[in-house]
């Protein structure tokens, strides 16, 4: 698992990339519900659900905020060259590039952004941006925690 905290926010929403590559003979399920960022001042913040992100901006995303939220993860993802994504952001990316009048694009790019709840068989990869309800604020240092069948996983972001 790695992260990246994104230094912006769109909507209501704080953002961090997040890259998962399962190495393990199992099939490991992850929720983005299941995700936790723990500021250091302030109470946790529970990652929403990707669905309830995609409709916010299908109903209220200006064009601005979607080119902003794509610049930055694109930006984001492709510094890295060690994420080799079998089923993540590129192969959504292409597919949301279909879509046509200003909420469906909306709606698209985030679909295409969003890390997907589900399972991730062994030897796949998959990553996308999770998103935080912070009242339209960038996330700040503080850790990030998420349970993945059972396992906790703890990082500090600064």
């Amino acid at each position: 698992m790695m992260y990246a905290r994104m230094p912006l926010a769109v909507r209501d929403f704080g953002v961090i990339q997040l890259a998962l590559s399962n190495g393990s003979k199992r099939i490991w399920k992850i929720n983005t519900t299941d995700l936790v960022f723990e500021p250091e001042e302030g109470s946790p913040i529970r990652a929403a659900n990707e669905g309830e992100v995609i409709y916010d901006l299908y109903r209220n995303a200006g064009r601005n905020e979607v080119i902003k939220l794509q610049e930055a993860y694109e930006k984001a993802l492709f510094g890295n060259q060690k994420i080799r994504s079998s089923n993540g952001y590129e192969e959504r990316r292409l597919s949301a590039m279909a879509f046509g009048p200003k909420g469906i694009k909306a709606a698209a790019a985030a679909s295409a952004i969003a890390f997907v709840s589900g399972e991730i068989e062994s030897g796949d990869s998959t990553d996308g941006a999770v998103f935080f309800p912070n009242q339209g604020r960038e996330l700040t240092a503080g850790r990030l925690v998420a349970v993945v069948n059972g396992h906790v996983f703890e990082f500090n972001l600064r």
